[in-house]
């Protein structure tokens, strides 16, 4: 987290870049990080779960209002900004800046009716970064979007803590008579310059709703039955 003493004339000069996000959601979001970062505050369960709802209603208006969504048309107007907290004093305008949010969409069937999103809202704690994140899913039907499943919300052989701490990568597997196949893979915050990074896979297949049919825990790197660290893949267990 870093402060800039900044005038009043040089942020009249500042240009303000176009996105999509509502006002509203930027100020929510706005208070969670300072909360965080600022505060200290703790986040809970509950925390997490309300402002993934303020995404959800974001991603919907987005792709409800698109006449014929594109992933790159989405993913320019959800980029990632930072936000900021802004207090005065004086003349002088001290602005905090925090974390940054953002979606990333991947279409996942030719029509654009299914839709993956990758959520995040990256956040400090000191200079440890805390990349919240989480994966979700649209369809839409009659017309309307509406959400048809969360990774959050789904129970799985994962490390939960890790999961919601991850960065998230895509990978398309295309297509099968079981429906589509594709892959989101996980990275984590390593602590200590001797950690090396690593990260999980979880294979979906989504026909009438996503489900999670297999996850490999150490991808990168794993430790065999003796303790050593060994270079690629460790076990992959199925999910039941």
């Amino acid at each position: 987290m870093r402060k800039l003493i900044l005038t009043v004339l040089a942020m009249a000069l500042i240009p303000m870049s176009a996105h999509a996000f509502s006002d509203g959601f930027k100020k929510t979001m706005t208070d969670v990080q300072t909360r965080v970062m600022v505060r200290g505050d703790k986040v809970s369960a509950t925390d997490m779960k309300q402002w993934w709802s303020k995404y959800d209603d974001e991603i919907i208006g987005l792709l409800s209002n698109a006449k014929k969504p594109t992933e790159a048309d989405l993913n320019k107007e959800t980029q990632p900004i930072e936000l900021n907290e802004t207090e005065t004093k004086g003349t002088e305008i001290d602005d905090i800046e925090l974390g940054k949010v953002g979606v990333e969409f991947h279409k996942l069937d030719t029509a654009g009716k299914l839709w993956l999103a990758v959520l995040s809202n990256s956040m400090y704690s000191g200079s440890t970064p805390l990349p919240y994140s989480t994966v979700r899913f649209y369809k839409q039907g009659d017309g309307k979007f509406q959400r048809v499943g969360a990774l959050d919300e789904m129970a799985g052989p994962w490390d939960k803590e890790k999961i919601q701490f991850s960065s998230v990568q895509f990978q398309s597997m295309g297509g099968s008579k079981g429906g589509i196949k594709f892959a989101t893979f996980h990275s984590w915050p390593t602590k200590g310059t001797k950690t090396k990074p690593n990260r999980s896979q979880i294979v979906w297949m989504f026909k009438d709703e996503p489900k999670a049919t297999l996850i490999i825990p150490e991808v990168d790197w794993h430790t065999d039955g003796s303790g050593n660290v060994m270079p690629g893949r460790g076990e992959a267990y199925d999910v039941p």
